[in-house]
């Protein structure tokens, strides 16, 4: 799914009645899907990332309920705005492949000055595996490489988020 800040709304987000939801996703995924419901009817207000907690509830709003990983990346103007956010990938229960050569094509065409990704992990622990640590570094470098900046990468669950900034790992 692609969330650009200039398109129409997902008419998926916003069909949902309070039982499919929990029908889907349980009843604790009223709380988000309302949550994303706003940030989506709020699209043409571009989001100011000030913090990790802000970005884990972005990247929570793509990915948190899903039973496969997705990758997601938002992309920043200068004033950390949202320009665009996705999915860039999916993948299976444990592993999602990454592309660093699109995201970081995608940032050019965007005129992004820097870009979050984060992740979900379907096991519900935040605990980043080796995989993730390394494309986060290939990530961060083949980004400087463009003077662009990776602001932070973050694991999400439904109840739990880890930000590599905060613990240090960026």
């Amino acid at each position: 799914m692609k969330l650009n800040f200039h398109d129409e709304l997902p008419s998926f987000y916003l069909s949902l009645t309070d039982s499919e939801i929990t029908n889907r996703y349980g009843k604790q995924a009223i709380k988000e899907i309302n949550a994303i419901r706003q940030y989506l009817n709020n699209k043409g207000n571009h989001t100011q990332i000030k913090s990790s907690h802000e970005a884990a509830k972005l990247i929570r709003h793509f990915c948190a309920f899903s039973s496969v990983e997705n990758f997601c990346v938002v992309y920043l103007n200068n004033a950390n705005k949202v320009i665009q956010a996705e999915i860039a990938s999916t993948g299976t229960q444990t592993a999602c492949l990454v592309s660093i050569p699109m995201i970081c094509k995608t940032a050019l065409l965007l005129n992004a000055r820097s870009i979050i990704v984060g992740h979900n992990h379907p096991s519900g622990n935040t605990k980043p595996s080796e995989a993730d640590i390394t494309i986060v570094k290939k990530l961060s470098a083949a980004l400087s490489t463009l003077e662009l900046t990776l602001l932070d990468s973050v694991i999400v669950t439904p109840e739990d988020c880890l930000s590599f900034a905060d613990e240090g790992l960026i």
